[in-house]
């Protein structure tokens, strides 16, 4: 009995081959535009056309307003020069001409406020002087907001001796000088103009990275931050000579606290103090006449950071360090000398953006007292003054400009710092955050743009947009509004945010991980099964075109 095989449907067979080569394409097709979206980088859309405008030419140019009150005591009105009623307006119009000429030769200096590099920002102040002529003087302005002054001129006869500027600290001029002169609109606007011609310069360093780069206060000061670290440290080099103390508790209280607490609207400031022993030089000190001594060559090696344990690990803030150094007997007295080789009046130096040191010979007693730290934390205090950027108010080039006139600084020893100084410092901070947010944001375009395999998170979206509304908010506050605080605190809004954008741990380039990586890692699993099909495909497409002939003949027979 012979076997008969069964002939199979070829018509079914073709049907279910081409159906299971379908499911398999559309798996592909479907899965391949799901591994795409799944492995490519996410990256937040910026506004790069608005941070290029803000680092554009002239666009952040502002101005920065002053108010001053000119008042003028007279009981005999015609001590006043002729149109007395326009003095404000004269001496407005004659100390904004002297920040805007090109030369700036009425200050002695360049204010290059004219002639500003095309690439940056031109910061400039612009006073606004009101006149106010009345008998017997005016109050005050002690408690007013920062950038609100007063001038008090009080008129004296010609031969009554000379001249007397006396500048208080809290924001009030008083000029002593002969009212009927022709000459007064010019010698008040000279005095205005000195006493913030400093800080103008600063602005226009500030705005110029070529002038930035030699301006010795910057490099001096700190970097602006939110919070900062202040550790004092006392270091005995050799405590089987002298294990010294201190009363470090009550010289803050003293002498730094109420300094902090005046600029606290700055930053937050933490204070912290500390004792080290056997804090042994990384430097061996040369022999002077009768003493030891060490050059200015050797101050940048003076910090043993082996050895010397000064950062703080629980602290989040920028850090600031003031360190006493008692050296041991074998090196005592250890002097430090100037660049003319003589001895330095203070024995102490700062390190630029690092903070402040103090060398005292072992003292007598165990335990320095209040007292005993008196002219040590005056001088802790002048250093973190000039590490914040606060700078003593003069008149600038008064001794040519204002020849023959007594010219008095009032301090403020109980605080530390003149409302001048406070103002000061508000305004320049305020500036040098404005400059720094744009030009952080304008960087981290940059390094978005030309990095395709970085990752832009929601997150920093998100802060860019808050630091470019911050830096709208401020710049139209300086140009619009006489209230700095408002507009520090759009700035440190601002800087803080752009900051935070570019230093965020997820701004770094994939390099090890691009296209090209992506293709050689899913290659090896996608050709094996990718070759079968493709020519099982092109099997199948063949056939099908054969069949249509075939079918084409028989028809045309």
């Amino acid at each position: 009995m012979g076997i008969q095989l069964e002939r199979p449907d070829l018509e079914n067979t073709a049907f279910t081959r081409r159906l299971i080569l379908l499911s398999v394409l559309g798996v592909f097709l479907l899965g391949l535009p799901i591994w795409w979206k799944t492995t490519e980088i996410h990256r937040a859309p910026l506004p790069f056309d608005e941070i290029r405008r803000w680092a554009g030419p002239g666009v952040l140019d502002a101005k920065v307003f002053v108010n001053i009150d000119l008042r003028v005591d007279s009981s005999d009105s015609e001590a006043l020069p002729p149109n007395s009623p326009s003095l404000a307006a004269t001496i407005e119009e004659r100390v904004n001409s002297i920040y805007g000429s090109v030369s700036g030769s009425d200050l002695g200096r360049p204010t290059q406020a004219a002639n500003q590099p095309s690439e940056a920002a031109s910061i400039a102040l612009a006073f606004r002087i009101q006149d106010h002529i009345a008998d017997g003087g005016s109050g005050t302005k002690k408690d007013e907001e920062p950038g609100n002054y007063e001038v008090h001129v009080t008129c004296k006869a010609p031969e009554s001796g000379e001249d007397v500027v006396s500048v208080s600290a809290s924001r009030i001029v008083d000029i002593t000088t002969t009212c009927a002169s022709d000459q007064l609109p010019n010698r008040i606007a000279v005095v205005i103009a000195g006493l913030f011609a400093d800080e103008q310069k600063k602005y226009l360093a500030s705005s110029s990275k070529e002038d930035n780069a030699h301006d010795h206060d910057n490099m001096r000061m700190v970097k602006y931050a939110p919070e900062y670290q202040v550790t004092f440290s006392l270091l005995n080099g050799d405590p089987t000579d002298a294990n010294v103390s201190w009363d470090i508790q009550n010289g803050i209280d003293y002498f730094i606290l109420p300094f902090l607490n005046t600029i606290s609207k700055l930053s937050n400031f933490s204070v912290s103090s500390q004792i080290q022993h056997y804090a042994a030089l990384p430097i061996e000190p040369e022999v002077y006449p009768s003493s030891f001594c060490l050059r200015p060559h050797m101050l940048p090696h003076f910090i043993n950071s082996a050895e010397w344990n000064l950062a703080s690990t629980v602290a989040k803030g920028t850090p600031l360090n003031f360190v006493l150094y008692i050296p041991p007997k074998s090196q005592t007295p250890l002097v430090l000398l100037r660049s003319d080789g003589q001895p330095h009046p203070t024995n102490a130096f700062l390190i630029p953006r690092w903070g402040g040191i103090v060398v005292r010979d072992p003292p007598t007693s165990d335990r320095l007292s209040l007292d005993d730290l008196h002219p040590i934390m005056e001088i802790f205090l002048a250093q973190l003054r000039g590490l914040l950027g606060v700078k003593e108010t003069r008149i600038s080039n008064a001794g040519v400009l204002l020849e023959g006139t007594s010219i008095t600084y009032e301090s403020e020893r109980n605080i530390g710092v003149t409302a001048w100084e406070h103002d000061r410092l508000i305004r320049e901070r305020t500036v040098q955050n404005l400059v720094d947010a744009v030009t952080t944001l304008n960087s981290l375009g940059k390094l978005i743009e030309a990095g395709e395999n970085m990752i832009v998170l929601d997150e920093i979206r998100t802060k860019v947009l808050t630091s470019l509304t911050s830096i709208h908010h401020c710049h139209k506050a300086l140009q619009n509004s006489s209230n700095p605080t408002l507009a520090y605190s759009h700035s440190r809004t601002a800087i803080l945010n752009a900051e935070s954008a570019f230093f965020d741990p997820t701004m770094v380039s994939m390099l090890y991980f691009p296209d090209e990586h992506k293709y050689a890692i899913y290659m090896p699993l996608f050709v094996p099964v990718c070759v079968p099909v493709l020519a099982t495909v092109l099997k199948e497409i063949k056939g099908w075109r054969s069949k249509r002939k075939e079918k084409g003949k028989k028809k045309a027979e």
